[in-house]
């Protein structure tokens, strides 16, 4: 009786779960170009879009703010993002990014932020090594905030990670006026 009790409670529990996550990722199948309304503080959002959950050198920060529906983006904006990835992709394949949170699926106000209401700002985290050289990703869990606790020294330690600092790359190439990434060595 408790097995049958405890599965009826898991169903219940779970199906409002699966029903949002395939709202929320319906929301972000559109083709359409998306419209931005406002600016990143009290804006919002229409048409929202989201980056790949993970390509080739790259992944979100969580699979549950991921089905949340935390990362949604302007069109343009993931358009953006995705060919920084494919570009670092070519010249860096080695390299491993992980990028945070982005918005809501319309935008407006989003929690613990103050910005992120237009579907214009995204968080990056870091890129990071490990002490002894290796390539690695920035660890996201329950625990460390999804990366948002992370707390690096002057010289960019963190445990047992250290910034990689040649890799932070973003910077914006004005002739295609779209972000574009260039790793020194």
């Amino acid at each position: 009786m408790m097995k049958r009790l405890f599965r009826f409670l898991l169903l219940i529990t779970l199906l409002p779960a699966l029903a949002y996550a395939g709202f929320v990722a319906f929301l972000g199948s559109g083709s359409q170009a998306s419209v931005c309304r406002g600016n990143v503080v009290s804006g919002r959002l229409e048409g929202g879009t989201r980056v790949a959950y993970s390509g080739e050198n790259f992944r979100a920060y969580s699979l549950l703010g991921y089905l949340a529906g935390r990362t949604f983006v302007h069109s343009s904006v993931r358009d953006a993002i995705r060919d920084a990835y494919a570009d670092l992709a070519r010249s860096h394949p080695d390299l491993r990014y992980v990028y945070a949170e982005a918005g809501w699926p319309w935008g407006g106000p989003f929690p613990p932020h103050k910005t992120h209401a237009n579907g214009t700002a995204v968080d990056f985290m870091v890129p990071v090594r490990t002490t002894d050289g290796a390539i690695t990703e920035v660890p996201t869990n329950a625990l460390n905030k999804y990366g948002y606790a992370l707390e690096f020294d002057r010289q960019g330690r963190s445990g047992d990670y250290q910034i990689d600092w040649p890799c932070i790359c973003w910077r914006w190439r004005r002739p295609r006026r779209r972000m574009a990434c260039a790793c020194r060595p």
